[in-house]
């Protein structure tokens, strides 16, 4: 297979592969970069109601897992359980869905898997909140990583669309992910973003949500975004 013009990556994790990596701890987190350039995995698309932006071949900077084993001749990116796929969505495509179905709405979280998780309402923001910032489901009967943001806007979508397509940005975001008992997919708590080669001041503001910060010099990820079993 003819592959782009970039080169493997540092194993950080040696023996295990990114599937067991997603549930090894807790709190963990995965860092992905949004990038064309040279990148033949790369696609992007947008539903004609604006509320879907599709991202394919989204490239894994961490953790680089030793399995399965990768070379000079095959690349790691090559490997499906190494690819990612991302779905940006805004509120109004998840309410097109049964409740039952909203994956943004905890209430409907707890319902569909029999659980009480709750954000700690010791936080004065957190009194009210019901949403999460989206989910990460492993790699399944798809062979590759799926990673879904919640809370988005047509606006956002756009940007990113455009500048991902027609400009050299390099988008690098740090998402933080939580494993809960007897849930099939990995909560999204906390996201940091950065940007190289710079377009637009805005690529932080990916979700629309008053608890939403990307705040570079804060800890990550911050007590009050934990959800509680």
């Amino acid at each position: 297979m003819s592959f782009f013009n970039i080169k493997n990556p540092k194993v950080t994790h040696e023996n295990i592969s990114l599937k067991e990596y997603l549930s090894l701890k807790n709190t963990n987190k995965i860092e992905i970069v949004l990038f064309k350039g040279h990148n033949s995995l790369f696609s992007s698309s947008k539903n004609i109601e604006n509320t879907q932006l599709v991202i394919d071949g989204v490239l894994l900077k961490y953790p680089i897992c030793g399995k399965p084993k990768f070379s000079f001749s095959y690349n790691f990116y090559e490997i499906k359980e190494n690819q990612i796929k991302m779905f940006i969505l805004t509120e109004d495509h998840l309410k097109k869905f049964d409740d039952d179905y909203n994956n943004s709405n905890l209430d409907c979280l707890n319902k569909r898997f029999k659980t009480n998780v709750s954000f700690d309402e010791r936080y004065l923001t957190n009194k009210y909140r019901k949403t999460i910032y989206g989910k990460i489901s492993p790699a399944e009967l798809s062979e590759t990583v799926r990673i879904e943001i919640y809370g988005s806007y047509p606006e956002y979508m756009n940007l990113l669309y455009n500048d991902l397509n027609n400009t050299k940005v390099e988008i690098h975001m740090e998402i933080y992910f939580q494993v809960i008992k007897s849930w099939d997919m990995m909560p999204i708590i906390d996201m940091m973003i950065k940007s190289y080669r710079d377009y637009s001041n805005d690529y932080g503001k990916i979700i629309k949500d008053e608890n939403f910060e990307n705040d570079s010099t804060r800890n990550f990820p911050h007590e009050s975004k934990r959800l509680h079993e």
